[in-house]
């Protein structure tokens, strides 16, 4: 007489559900989002907080790494910036930019971004619905200073996620699995 395991139908039981709960909260882990920059001679991008999701209605973004790709100033290019006053940020109104701030929006005349040698500077702000940027000397001179585009990339970073078809596919072929593997081990 062949002996049920019940302990191999508990395990079985136990690593679906699991694998079914890790399914269904891939798409809720937080990822920050790549916005594009560029006027002039200048363009990068920096990142913030949120998630694709976020784009869609108003949103307070905070800034986290900003990034030189293409300068007039060849020692820009992938330098280290930094801010003076901390968590410096946006406000989105779910089509576009209509501030950036920092201080945690003591200041609401922009951001900007220090190079760490000091030398030069970066400014985005709103002005009149347009989105000015700014490239300062260690004088705050201004070097070039003009319209900008600051766009949101279509594909956010951090934790990869499951299209719908994607998730209702794999928790289908968990279930069939674990079903099989239940049903064989039961008989």
């Amino acid at each position: 007489m062949h002996k049920k395991s019940k302990s191999r139908n508990t395990f079985n039981i136990t690593t679906l559900l699991l694998l079914l709960f890790l399914l269904s909260n891939v798409q809720s882990a937080q990822a920050d989002i790549v916005w594009n920059w560029s006027f002039g001679t200048e363009s990068g991008s920096f990142t913030t907080t949120g998630n694709a999701a976020d784009l869609a209605g108003p949103a307070n973004f905070i800034i986290g790494d900003f990034q030189v790709s293409n300068s007039s100033i060849a020692s820009n290019i992938g330098a280290s910036y930094f801010s003076s006053q901390p968590d410096q940020g946006l406000l989105w109104d779910g089509s576009q930019i209509t501030q950036f701030y920092r201080s945690s929006g003591v200041f609401t005349n922009g951001s900007n971004f220090f190079n760490t040698n000091l030398l030069h500077s970066y400014s985005l702000w709103v002005e009149a619905g347009a989105i000015i940027g700014e490239l300062d000397d260690a004088t705050e001179a201004s070097i070039i200073s003009q319209e900008a585009t600051v766009t949101p990339s279509a594909t956010p970073i951090g934790l990869p996620s499951l299209s719908r078809f994607g998730q209702l596919l794999a928790i289908t072929l968990l279930l069939l699995t674990g079903l099989l593997g239940f049903r064989r081990w039961s008989v």
